[in-house]
């Protein structure tokens, strides 16, 4: 048989190893760190892991400096990472390349930009006279392309997070006004969803008091306890404010700044540290309530006030306009349930929840008591001078008892001529005689009706929790029974009135 020799089919392993290219090697090595760098790029959830991985990545140029800045997304200051640098040249260095100005003959610099958008720049930034090898524009670039792209994808993440965000705050902020019941509650409300919804690092809601002409915070958020207290603090005045008079008469948004302001406004956005912002008039129909605003400190504001914040900005104020004015509506439903048409006292009812309140807050060291009154000579009155002079002087009935009771006692309006007065945390039972004597004595001057000086007294009874009565019910029927014997102790009949 004839043999056969084996042969090696790959002779050219036999020869000597040739020596590998150091130039060959470190392109490799920057292959491998771009491949993983735009691996972990995709992966990246926000911008400023974008940013640090563009940065390590950026060290295969083998620079002994690096930088990126970017713009942020939601603006305000521009997003930095640096290598190789000193921290405290970071921001003026950033800017300078975000401002396209020459970072020296040392510098490779190349655009962080997508198709969609211009996010920034990256440098490699090298030492006088070490100039950078002939590739590294390209791989910078390279690195930059990855970064716009994986950005892109993280602000459209974000953007999409955001709607989802400020929709829910919007559903809750429906839900929570639909079971809100007076002004306060609705201003907390929509003051702590404000800064979801629109993006702001602080808000507050000022109502307008038609009464006094004057608008006033009623709420505020994201504010220091200083800060808020200041603003709490603060009435604005059309005749001092030119901005408030202008929204009163257009309705329009107003967009404000701590420098150009008119000097009263000016020193309220500098005392609570908004540099800027947005102003919205809350209206219902052509009824303004108040103002809603939304603020930035200096540097936080978006680059446009104007847009999306002021739709996202009247979308809640339409949901607060709306829930002041049902809030309002029930507020005075339940004033009208509570209180006297006539001269704006408790009626019986929240007159018995106030003195029930007040025996529960009473200890063995204080007492409670009630007076009643009741009005001598009303009957003629209202025979001799008409109806309308007899409410006249229940009106200033009321208005000389309140002013001669103690500023925590509560006076009320029963029916007819019957007035009562609560008065809590007295020392001892006999104060409230002594108060009493002040009541009867406040009748002593006339009353003016139609112009005519009329004399009207009164008779009083007093009541003192508990040896008179252990329930508001007892105490008043107590009360009641001794103004009856006052008023008819030296009377013959019994006959009231």
């Amino acid at each position: 048989m004839k043999a056969w020799r084996r042969r090696l089919r790959l002779p050219w392993r036999r020869r000597a190893a040739v020596a590998v290219d150091p130039e060959l090697l470190a392109l490799r090595g920057q292959l491998q760190i771009l491949q993983s760098a735009a691996t972990e790029l995709v992966a990246s959830e926000d911008v400023d892991t974008a940013l640090r991985i563009v940065s390590r990545a950026a060290e295969a140029v083998l620079a002994p400096a690096y930088l990126v800045a970017v713009h942020a997304p939601g603006g305000g200051a521009p997003l930095v990472h640096g290598s190789g640098l000193p921290a405290e040249r970071l921001p003026e260095l950033a800017a300078a390349l975000l401002d396209g100005d020459d970072m020296g003959p040392g510098a490779v610099v190349v655009d962080i930009a997508s198709a969609r958008r211009s996010h920034g720049r990256l440098a490699a930034l090298y030492r006088p006279g070490d100039p950078a090898m002939g590739d590294e524009a390209a791989m910078l670039a390279v690195y930059a392309g990855h970064a716009a792209a994986a950005l892109d994808l993280i602000i459209a993440l974000e953007d999409a997070r955001r709607e989802a965000d400020r929709a829910g705050a919007l559903l809750a902020l429906s839900h929570e006004l639909a079971a809100a019941a007076d002004p306060a509650e609705v201003s907390e409300l929509v003051a702590a969803a404000l800064g979801r919804v629109v993006g702001c690092s602080r808000a507050s809601l000022l109502l307008w008091d038609p009464g006094a002409g004057v608008l006033r915070a009623s709420s505020t958020a994201g504010m220091s306890d200083e800060q808020a207290a200041l603003l709490a603090g603060t009435v604005l005045r059309p005749e001092d404010t030119p901005e408030l008079v202008g929204m009163l008469t257009d309705r329009t948004p107003l967009i404000l700044d701590d420098a150009t302001s008119s000097p009263r406004l000016r020193a309220v956005l500098r005392g609570i540290g908004s540099a800027d912002v947005v102003a919205v008039p809350l209206l219902a129909g052509t009824t303004f309530l108040g103002v809603a605003t939304v603020g930035w400190q200096t540097g936080e504001a978006p680059a446009s006030l104007a847009g999306d914040v002021q739709v996202r900005l009247r979308g809640v104020a339409d949901q607060a306009s709306t829930a002041l004015q049902k809030a309002r509506l029930l507020q005075t439903v339940r004033h009208q349930a509570t209180h006297d048409a006539l001269t704006g006292l408790p009626n019986r009812v929240l007159f018995l929840d106030r003195l029930a309140e007040a025996i529960a807050a009473e200890d063995r060291r204080s007492h409670a008591a009630v007076l009643f009154c009741d009005l001598d000579r009303f009957k003629q009155v209202n025979d001799t001078l008409g109806h309308a002079a007899g409410d006249e002087l229940l009106r200033q009935v009321s208005a000389r008892l309140r002013a001669a009771v103690r500023p925590g006692d509560v006076v009320g309006r029963l029916s007819g001529d019957e007035f009562a007065v609560v008065m809590p945390g007295l020392a001892e039972p006999s104060d409230a005689h002594g108060l009493a004597g002040r009541v009867v004595e406040c009748f002593r001057e006339p009353f003016r009706l139609e112009g005519t000086d009329v004399l009207v007294g009164t008779s009083v009874g007093v009541a003192v929790y508990p040896g008179d009565g252990g329930t508001a019910e007892q105490l008043l029927r107590t009360a009641d029974a001794a103004m009856y014997r006052h008023k008819h102790a030296d009377r013959p009949t019994p006959a009231r009135g």
